[in-house]
């Protein structure tokens, strides 16, 4: 079956259990596929990235695969604002969009989903591409870490990497240890430009951290919150003179 997430926010679970942890989210407007597992809960697949785990079933909007294919097919606008104010005219009922949700049909001051028309309250949106991640990324300044966030609530390392790529055209998996297989690798950090990734490892040489370099010297990255951090060849530098990951590679994805 195919469905749309019509909420704002929707937790993805490891488990079919409110009390299993939450390893990702899907934002207003993503599609995935869904097969019902009992009378409250889902398992899924996010269509956009692959990534699978299991969401309340009250929460899901079920379509048929033409409306699937229908919405696939249509123009498609990643929302660039942080906070957008919609209007479901239909209901007249507002709510809360966070940036990286997916609008269809958008003429900036309406879009559409199948037959329900949301209109947006607040200014134009604006719009970006890959020469303005650093741009967009410093918009996330201070938002709080979230083990499986997606959004400006709450987002992990390699959720923030993952929803800036996509306000600014590009899709990229969800966890950093599939973001690092893509990109022109980067051999030295005098090297890097605004936007390039760098991926850090843990002593086991697993890929355990992501973020987004501001220029050769400092990086943005979820850690504690989101905040810029300085960065050298052999990692982030901690406030106490150490290092806080251990730099294992940098890639530029374009």
């Amino acid at each position: 079956m195919k469905a749309i997430n019509l909420n704002p926010i929707m937790p993805v679970r490891m488990e079919p259990s409110e009390q299993s942890e939450q390893c990702t989210q899907l934002l207003f407007g993503e599609l995935f596929d869904v097969e019902v597992v009992n009378e409250k809960w889902c398992s899924i697949c996010n269509d956009a990235d692959g990534y699978e785990g299991f969401v309340s079933k009250n929460m899901v909007t079920f379509i048929t695969d033409e409306d699937f294919f229908q919405l696939k097919s249509s123009y498609k606008q990643v929302l660039a604002k942080p906070i957008a104010r919609v209007r479901d005219m239909g209901t007249n009922d507002t709510m809360y969009l966070p940036m990286g949700s997916v609008l269809y049909d958008c003429d900036n001051a309406s879009f559409l989903i199948l037959d329900r028309e949301y209109e947006l309250l607040d200014a134009e949106m604006p719009f970006y591409d890959l020469n303005d991640l650093a741009e967009v990324a410093l918009q996330w300044l201070n938002v709080p870490y979230l083990w499986g966030g997606k959004s400006l609530f709450g987002v992990d390392c390699s959720g923030f990497v993952q929803i800036v790529f996509s306000v600014c055209g590009k899709v990229l998996p969800r966890d950093a240890s599939q973001q690092v297989a893509l990109g022109e690798t980067i051999c030295f950090l005098s090297e890097a430009e605004p936007g390039d990734i760098a991926f850090f490892e843990n002593e086991d040489g697993k890929i355990v951290h992501v973020g987004l370099l501001l220029d050769n010297r400092r990086i943005i990255h979820a850690s504690g919150s989101v905040k810029i951090s300085l960065i050298d060849n052999y990692g982030i530098l901690s406030p106490d003179g150490g290092y806080s990951h251990k730099l294992r590679i940098i890639k530029r994805i374009q």
